[in-house]
C-alpha cells in the first residue's frame, strides 16, 4: 500500500465516522424534537410567549370588562335574590350570559351604593391618577406594595412589612362616607384586583380559624357559637374548626351582611356595578395582570409586584381537593351566595361539580396519591386540571376498592386522548 493510498483511506474513514456520526445526532435531535417532555416545554414556552404580548394583554382586559359591564346591565333583582333563585336557572343566566358578544360602554347601572361600608376598601392613587379596589383574600397585600412603591419611590415593595402596609395606601372614602360617583368616574383608570370566591372562602378559613393565627381568639368570640351549632371546636387540630363546619355556617347564614369582612363577596367590597371599573386583575393571572397595569399606568422601572409567580391554571388541583368531601347541596348553595361574583369577574363552578361526580367515593389518602402522582408526571394540561383525571381510577391503589386496572388508560398518550370526552364521561 503506498503513502498515498493509506493517507486517503484514512481520510475517507474519518469522512464516515463524521458522517454516520452526523446521522446519529441527526436522529437523536429528531427524536428528542418529537418527545412530549420537548413539545410539552415548547408549548408552555410558546403559549407564555402568547399571553405576554401587550396585544393579547389588552383584549383580555377589554374582554373582562366588557363581560362586567354585561353582567351589571342584567336585572339587578337577581343580584339581591339570588340565594333564593333556582341554581340550574342561575347557572343558565351565567351560561347566557358569557355566550353573548355584545359590546357595552358602560356598566355604571347603579347610581348608589346601599352600604355605607362598601368601597373601603378603594384607594386612591391621585399621583398616577389611579383608583384600585382591593378585596380581602385576593392577594391584596402584594398589590397593596405594588403601589405603596409609587408613593415612596425610594423603597422597594417588599420593605413594606405587613403591619405597616396596611396604613399606607390612601383611601378613596372613610368607612361611612357617602361616595361620589361623579368623582369616581372622573378617574380614567379605575382597578379592581379578584380572585376565584371559592378560593377566597377557603383563605379566610384557612388563616382566621387556624390555631396559630394571632387573632383567633377573636374570631372564635365573634363567630364561634354559630359554627360550633355543626361542630365543636378544637384547638388541637390545625384549624379549630374544620373546612366543612365554617362552610355549613356559610350556608346557614346566607346573609352577606352578616358575614365577616374577610368573606364578604367581592361585590359588596367593590361595587362594580356603581364604579364601573376599566382595568380587571385576577390572582389567578398576577404575573400577566401586574405587566399589563404597569404599561397600561406608565410604571415601568417604578415598582413591581413581589412575590409573583408563573400565571397558573384557573383552579389548582389544590383549591379543588378541599372541596372533595363537601357535599353537592353546599356546593349549590355556596354559589347562590356568591352568585354576583361568578358572574360578573367570569368563574366557574362546574369543575368542583364535575369532580363532586367523580371522586366523591375516594378516600382522601387515595385521591391525594394520585394528585401527586399527576402534578409529576402530567404537570400541564393547558386548561384541564390534573385532579379529575387521577379520579377516573388511572393509578392504582391496594386500598381503592373502586380501582379497576382494565378500564385505566395505559400511557399518557391514552389520558391526552381522552381530554376533550372527559365531560361526557361524568355526566
Amino acid at each position: 500500500m503506498t503513502k498515498g493510498s493509506f493517507n486517503l483511506g484514512v481520510v475517507c474513514g474519518i469522512l464516515l465516522v463524521f458522517v454516520v456520526s452526523a446521522y446519529f445526532t441527526m436522529i437523536n435531535q429528531e427524536s428528542f424534537l418529537r418527545s412530549p417532555e420537548y413539545v410539552q416545554k415548547r408549548d408552555i414556552e410558546m403559549e407564555a410567549s402568547r399571553t405576554n404580548s401587550s396585544d393579547f394583554l389588552s383584549r383580555r382586559n377589554d374582554e373582562r370588562v366588557n363581560l362586567l359591564r354585561k353582567g351589571c346591565n342584567l336585572d339587578q333583582s337577581i343580584f339581591r335574590e339570588s340565594k333564593n333563585m333556582d341554581f340550574d336557572e342561575l347557572r343558565k343566566i351565567q351560561v347566557e350570559l358569557l355566550a353573548t358578544s355584545e359590546k357595552i360602554e358602560s356598566g355604571a347601572k347603579l347610581t348608589f351604593v346601599e352600604n355605607r361600608k362598601q368601597l373601603y376598601d378603594l384607594f386612591d392613587l391621585k399621583n398616577n391618577d389611579l383608583l384600585t379596589c382591593l378585596p380581602p383574600k385576593t392577594g391584596t397585600t402584594n398589590w397593596q406594595r405594588y403601589f405603596a412603591a409609587l408613593l415612596y419611590p425610594e423603597r422597594e415593595p417588599e420593605s413594606f412589612g405587613t403591619d405597616e402596609i396596611f396604613k399606607v395606601l390612601p383611601r378613596f372614602k372613610t368607612k361611612n362616607e357617602i361616595v361620589d360617583q361623579a368623582k369616581i368616574h372622573s378617574v380614567e383608570m379605575r382597578m379592581i384586583n379578584v380572585r376565584h370566591p371559592f378560593a377566597r372562602i377557603l383563605s379566610a378559613w384557612r388563616q382566621k380559624f387556624g390555631k396559630d393565627f394571632w387573632n383567633l381568639d377573636m374570631y372564635v368570640r365573634k363567630y364561634g357559637k354559630s359554627i360550633s351549632k355543626f361542630e365543636e371546636i378544637n384547638y388541637e387540630n390545625e384549624n379549630v374548626f374544620s373546612f366543612r363546619a365554617f362552610l355549613e355556617y356559610i350556608v346557614a347564614v346566607a346573609e352577606i351582611n352578616q358575614f365577616d369582612y374577610h368573606w364578604k363577596t367581592m361585590d359588596f367590597e367593590c361595587s362594580p356595578c356603581f364604579v364601573d371599573y376599566t382595568i380587571v386583575t385576577k390572582q389567578e393571572t398576577s404575573a400577566t395582570d401586574a405587566k399589563f397595569v404597569t404599561e397600561r399606568a406608565h410604571l415601568q422601572g417604578l415598582t413591581h409586584l413581589p412575590g409573583q409567580y408563573s400565571d397558573s391554571p384557573l383552579l389548582s388541583s389544590g383549591l379543588i381537593d378541599f372541596y372533595r368531601d363537601i357535599p353537592e347541596d353546599i356546593i349549590k348553595k355556596l354559589y347562590k351566595i356568591y352568585f354576583v361574583d361568578f358572574l360578573l369577574f367570569g368563574y366557574s363552578i362546574d369543575e368542583f361539580l364535575t369532580y363532586q361526580k367523580v371522586c366523591f367515593n375516594l378516600s382522601p389518602q387515595v385521591a391525594s396519591s394520585r394528585v401527586k402522582r399527576f402534578r409529576e408526571e402530567l404537570p400541564y394540561w393547558g386548561w384541564f386540571d390534573s385532579s379529575l383525571l387521577c379520579c377516573l381510577g388511572w393509578e392504582s391503589d391496594e386500598d381503592d376498592e373502586d380501582y379497576d386496572s382494565d378500564e385505566s388508560p395505559d400511557d399518557f398518550e391514552e389520558v391526552y386522548q381522552m381530554l376533550p370526552t372527559i365531560s361526557e364521561t361524568v355526566a
